[in-house]
């Protein structure tokens, strides 16, 4: 008598996320930890995932969908997807701000300091700085020193720093 076993079973994933229509911020994406079992290779399947994303409007807002892929070592296999989009809403962080008001004597000089700016997607983020000052200096006059950062999706921090000059002579 022959028998023959022929292992025509797919594997069994478990774990992937069923698809949202949440959107997720950079940084806050879950992770899936996704197995496979398998009726005849308890130990031997293997899971893969490829990640496909499709642009929305900026690089940090876009569809996205991971497919996950469990092979046994028959060659049978099953794969699932768990589709979902992200979506930069959150303005950059400023690092290294200064008091948002400061007074000082007319005669002194009140330093303006480095101010940088991280993001959620993008890491880095440019920061530009105007300052205005009145044209006419009185004894008492304020500059105004105003950092912006806008990342890649648009969303912009903003930040004023009043500096108050005053003259006590």
């Amino acid at each position: 008598q022959t028998v023959t076993v022929v292992d025509s079973t797919p594997p069994t994933l478990h774990g992937v996320p069923d698809d949202t229509t949440t959107e997720f911020e950079c940084d806050s994406i879950p992770s899936a930890a996704v197995t496979a079992t398998d009726n005849c290779d308890e130990n031997d399947v293997q899971v893969s995932v490829v990640l496909e994303t499709s642009l929305i409007s900026c690089p940090h807002h876009y569809s996205a969908s991971q497919t996950y892929t469990a092979t046994d070592s028959c060659g049978n296999s099953v794969e699932d997807s768990w589709n979902f989009v992200v979506n930069d809403n959150t303005e950059p962080v400023f690092v290294g701000l200064p008091p948002s008001a400061v007074t000082a004597r007319c005669d002194q000089t009140v330093p303006v300091p480095t101010v940088t700016a991280v993001d959620d997607c993008s890491g880095d983020v440019d920061v530009s700085l105007v300052t205005d000052v009145p044209t006419y200096l009185c004894m008492n006059y304020t500059e105004t020193r105003t950092w912006t950062s806008e990342d890649e999706c648009g969303n912009v921090a903003v930040f004023v720093q009043n500096v108050n000059y005053y003259d006590d002579e």
